[in-house]
């Protein structure tokens, strides 16, 4: 910082006094820096080199009175050029004008100049420089020859001291000086225009920063190429934010201002906020090119009046940009209601959804506001999916038109061709991870005389939802197991025909592969056994949420299956449908477990398969019903399952696992096997060392009944097991257990079951049911932005083999 070199008298300060004429922006040429006094002594400057003494006089008036380097408008002061031929002595000095104020000190620099031949703005190159002293200045230096002039800058110590002054030159070698004048100055043009609510949006770090004005330089294609500066002060407050500049090289043509992230990607300059009066940046621009300028503040909210310089080497058209027309709306993330988070979550359709009706190349950004509590911004994005500007409730690839990366950043935006086939579109706006908190702003923007609309998304279904769970016995696996059957069922009904979705969630982490199943449900039937009349399904995967749609007609009853892709996989889950434009009605179905018994094979009744001496020792079970008809067959499935503990959820085999099968024989008149030959057993299953084994049968007419008999291949194998038979409703079968008089009442010696060798790969009656398999699940990418990374955003999906049916 300069000082003079007295200051025991009195100084006069001036007022600095207001710049600028309010918010509407001014733009005009610099002819304040050229005072017509001066002009008319540039023609007495010595342009010829000489080892004369030159004198020159010259005047601080107006804007030229810029002061010394501690003012940043010194750069505004006279200024001379010195050449110099060779390396010589040169002697400056100044000396004021007699009838100058009293109180004004002189001094002068000595600068390495531009290699343009202009007036500097640079004062980090000094060369040499007379002290501040008094109302006189001199200073001798040896100079060397370069390309470029030097740069001689007079000036007072206090800015806006106005005076008339005298500056000789004497040199041992030739040496010219003279006036930069307007005819070897830069072409300057100046703006002044001012930071108000809506305009003051601060540095790049604030979504708000292309909120602040936006100019446009402008080189002419028949210019040479363009190189200058942009200087932008600030004079109207002493306590305010420092000043910056960007240099933004746009996309292609530029009529309108930069809205986008994107589109303001390239800086190509900078100036760095270090002060709150003065900010300056080097640009370089082509013929034919065209440069944007954004003067700002590092902080947004910082109003006050500017003044922004251009200088260039060739004339530039300079304006500013005007805001593209566009539509916005703004919303807000809430906890619990709609902070949804990305498809990844199962809360996805809780986000704020909006109509969206446009077609063509369409420009849509996300901007958001940094939580007052929060140091970093939340990664946010945004789909674009295809429909009639109704909320959307289903992910589908085909649907989907275009997606915005979740970035931690204050905005994301893309541009999109939309397909002129559709007009319709939703768009949906959302943060990574869900439970975010955060206020934003959805944009718009279409190309010049396109249609344009944005709102929000209408609702055009009804939706209803109910909590389950799979435990114990309703854990029944896919159909790829007999259990199948005792997972929750509900049924679905609307009262107009018209389409369902279905969505099946599920809160555990890591998930574990689900999947259901729609099927019609008959008038007879209470629960759904047989999955011949399976609708639909949604595929089974290892993802938070599977969905389905089907059309449901008016007034049919429709049953929905969740199931866990392996049975005995437990858990919690809720169940959704949405009726599209008609109300739904969704009930649980009692569970019923009447026909399913629960026994044990102890040493004494673990007797083995019929093979075995010890068969009839085994638990035997009535299968009986006051309605069972006696002239025509019976249809039932009859699962047998044995516990297993350590194998708790898988469907392998296993050596804990032993072989298992079940038998159905007539029974007598007291309840009893009426097994005589190998003709009396009515069915069977081949024994295998699975958890469960399954019998499905037509069993033919019966005066007594029939009698089930689990066992075990091997007799002595103790354990525990279930036996469960379905069949219809209207049958109202019964199964009970037999008393321990099997072998009093039985009417047959073990030696004449001898020929009865059941082999192991036997199979009498065959069941056929299409396996299941889980499908891999796509979802978000992670926060490669998140770090975008997000979550990057970032969570995946996981894929499991299936296993053999």
């Amino acid at each position: 910082e300069e000082t003079e070199g007295f200051n025991e008298r009195q100084v006069a300060v001036v007022d600095a006094g207001e710049d600028g004429e309010g918010a509407e922006d001014r733009i005009y040429p610099a002819d304040d820096l050229y005072p017509q006094h001066s002009e008319e002594n540039a023609a007495t400057a010595a342009s010829v080199p000489t080892t004369e003494a030159v004198s020159l006089h010259g005047c601080w008036e107006g804007a030229t009175a810029g002061g010394c380097f501690n003012h940043a408008s010194w750069w505004k002061n006279p200024q001379y050029l010195l050449s110099v031929t060779e390396t010589t002595r040169v002697k400056l000095s100044i000396k004021l004008a007699e009838d100058s104020a009293s109180h004004i000190t002189v001094g002068l620099y000595v600068l390495g100049g531009e290699e343009f031949g202009r007036r500097t703005l640079r004062r980090d190159d000094v060369v040499a420089k007379a002290p501040f002293t008094g109302k006189e200045a001199e200073l001798e230096v040896e100079l060397t020859a370069q390309a470029h002039p030097y740069v001689v800058v007079p000036c007072t110590f206090y800015q806006k001291e106005e005076a008339r002054f005298e500056l000789s030159m004497e040199s041992e070698a030739p040496c010219s000086l003279e006036l930069v004048s307007r005819s070897k100055d830069w072409a300057i043009q100046y703006v002044e225009s001012e930071w108000s609510e809506g305009t003051a949006g601060g540095c790049r770090n604030y979504p708000t920063f292309l909120n602040n004005a936006q100019y446009l330089i402008s080189v002419p294609e028949d210019a040479e190429p363009c190189q200058g500066y942009v200087v932008l002060n600030q004079e109207e407050k002493d306590d305010f934010d420092d000043l910056g500049l960007y240099v933004i090289q746009p996309p292609g043509s530029c009529t309108t201002k930069l809205f986008t992230e994107e589109s303001a990607s390239d800086v190509i300059a900078k100036g760095s906020f270090q002060s709150h009066l003065e900010c300056k940046v080097f640009f370089t621009c082509e013929p034919g090119k065209s440069l944007v300028i954004v003067p700002c503040t590092f902080e947004p909210g910082c109003v006050a009046h500017y003044r922004m310089t251009v200088m260039s080497t060739t004339p530039v058209s300079l304006m500013r940009l005007q805001a593209r027309s566009g539509l916005s709306i703004a919303g807000r993330w809430e906890l619990g209601r709609s902070a949804g988070g990305c498809m990844n979550n199962i809360s996805w359709r809780d986000n704020p959804q909006y109509a969206l009706e446009a077609s063509g190349r369409v420009t849509i950004k996300l901007s958001q506001v940094l939580p007052p509590d929060a140091t970093q911004f939340p990664a946010i994005g945004f789909y674009v999916l295809r429909s009639g500007g109704e909320k959307q409730i289903e992910r589908s690839k085909d649907a989907l038109v275009a997606k915005a990366t979740f970035t931690e950043a204050p905005s994301v935006s893309i541009q999109v061709n939309l397909p002129s086939s559709h007009s319709h579109f939703t768009v949906i706006a959302a943060t990574f991870q869900s439970d975010v908190e955060g206020e934003f702003k959805l944009c718009a923007y279409a190309e010049e005389g396109q249609p344009l609309a944005l709102g929000p998304a209408r609702t055009k279904f009804q939706r209803r939802s109910l909590a389950g769970e799979w435990s114990g016995p309703t854990a029944g696996g896919c159909m790829n197991f007999a259990t199948w059957r005792n997972n929750p069922q509900y049924t679905v009904t609307v009262e107009e025909a018209g389409e369902v979705v279905l969505a099946l969630q599920q809160e555990q982490s890591p998930p574990q592969s689900v999947g259901m199943y729609v099927v019609r449900k008959g008038k007879e039937q209470t629960r759904v056994i047989a999955a011949s009349d399976v609708l639909c399904k949604a595929p089974f995967r290892k993802s938070r949420e599977v969905t389905c749609r089907f059309r449901a007609a008016a007034g049919d009853e429709y049953v929905v299956i969740p199931s866990a892709f392996h049975a005995h996989s437990e858990g919690q889950f809720k169940l959704i449908a949405w009726g599209l434009e008609q109300p739904v009605r969704v009930r649980r179905v009692p569970d019923n477990f009447a026909n399913r018994l629960e026994d044990e094979w102890t040493a004494e009744s673990a007797g083995g398969s019929i093979n075995q001496p010890s068969w009839p020792s085994n638990p035997h079970f009535v299968l009986h019903g006051a309605a069972m008809p006696k002239d025509r067959s019976v249809p039932v499935t009859i699962v047998v399952a044995q516990e297993c503990g350590a194998l708790e959820g898988s469907e392998q085999p296993g050596e804990e696992l032993d072989a298992i099968g079940v038998y159905v024989t007539h029974a007598d008149e007291n309840g009893l096997p009426r097994v005589q030959s190998a003709d009396d057993v009515i069915a069977n299953v081949p024994f295998e060392p699975n958890r469960d084994v399954m019998l499905e049968a037509v069993l033919p007419p019966s005066e007594h009944g029939y009698v089930v008999t689990p066992c075990k291949y091997y007799a002595g194998k103790t354990g525990r097991f279930s036996v469960q038979v379905y069949a219809k409703d209207s049958l109202q079968m019964q199964l009970q257990r037999h008393g321990d008089w099997w072998e009093e009442h039985c009417a047959f010696e073990l030696d004449e079951l001898e020929e009865l060798e059941l082999e192991l790969d036997e199979e009498e009656f065959e069941f056929v049911v299409e396996e299941e398999v889980e499908e891999d699940v796509q979802v978000e990418e992670g926060q490669q932005q998140h770090k975008e990374g997000a979550q990057a955003d970032s969570p995946g999906a996981t894929s499991s083999a299936a296993p053999t049916a």
